[in-house]
């Protein structure tokens, strides 16, 4: 195991492959960075400065060596553009800032720390390409979506239940219901005889022939919301129909039928 110093921060040695910082893994040998377990996109040279640091946190890395460590073979005028774009694409990975800095510090015309605390190196002894790290969450995910499906296929059931019993609610209801018995209106008080009756068009008025307290037959009009009869002075004759405009009334008399408009 890493010998931890008292400040809690562990030399990287080989043998370790991942380096843990906060929420952060650095696989050392496949050069790559996970977040909570997800890779994060870094570019080689990023990281590179990335194992560079880690292999002495807390510690003062001169850009001259960032420079024989990673490029050799540049010029000054091309290592100061590069260092300074990987530095800045590492601390975008990171989510890191140069103002305020969690993980890589700035030392002005110097270099640079790493300035967060490493946790204790993880020992894999499965190699890479082993299925078993990503069983886990695959198993996981098919139990929560069997889990998802029979939740849903329940609260449809529930739903379907829950329509069938307000229609047959509705029905039985309907069924047992009792019908209401028709309302009559009385329209006549007077004592006599009601020969014919006719609805007039507006709905409102029926024309009928009665014969009342003995007299002669005669056309009389009455108003269905209203009490009251009133004569339309054709005495002797018997209704027989009611044109739809309500201009004609087929009209019946002792003397051969006859049309009044």
């Amino acid at each position: 195991m890493l010998d931890f110093p008292k400040n809690g921060v562990a030399p990287v040695q080989n043998g370790f492959r991942t380096i843990r910082f906060g929420v952060f893994e650095a696989d050392l040998h496949a050069g790559e960075v996970r977040k909570s377990g997800i890779r994060v996109k870094l570019q080689e040279q990023p990281f590179k400065v990335l194992q560079v640091l880690l292999e002495r946190p807390g510690e003062l890395v001169t850009r001259e060596e960032l420079q024989s460590r990673i490029w050799p073979e540049e010029n000054f005028g091309d290592f100061d553009h590069a260092v300074n774009v990987a530095v800045g694409k590492l601390r975008t990975a990171l989510g890191d800032s140069a103002d305020n800095p969690c993980f890589v510090e700035t030392v002005p015309r110097r270099g640079y720390r790493f300035v967060a605390a490493l946790q204790e190196p993880v020992v894999e002894a499965l190699p890479a390409a082993t299925p078993v790290i990503a069983a886990g969450p695959s198993i996981q995910s098919t139990q929560e979506d069997k889990t998802g499906r029979k939740r849903a296929l329940w609260m449809a059931l529930a739903i379907a239940g829950a329509a069938t019993l307000m229609v047959l609610g509705i029905w039985v209801g309907r069924r047992t219901a009792k019908p209401h018995a028709p309302e009559f209106q009385r329209l006549t008080v007077r004592h006599g005889t009601v020969y014919s009756a006719r609805f007039a068009p507006d709905g409102h008025n029926v024309i009928y022939a009665a014969s009342w307290d003995g007299a002669p037959i005669e056309i009389f009009s009455t108003e269905v919301n209203f009490s009251g009869t009133r004569s339309l002075g054709l005495a002797g004759t018997a209704l027989l129909g009611v044109s739809s405009s309500g201009e004609m009334a087929v009209l019946q008399s002792p003397s051969p039928r006859f049309m009044l408009n």
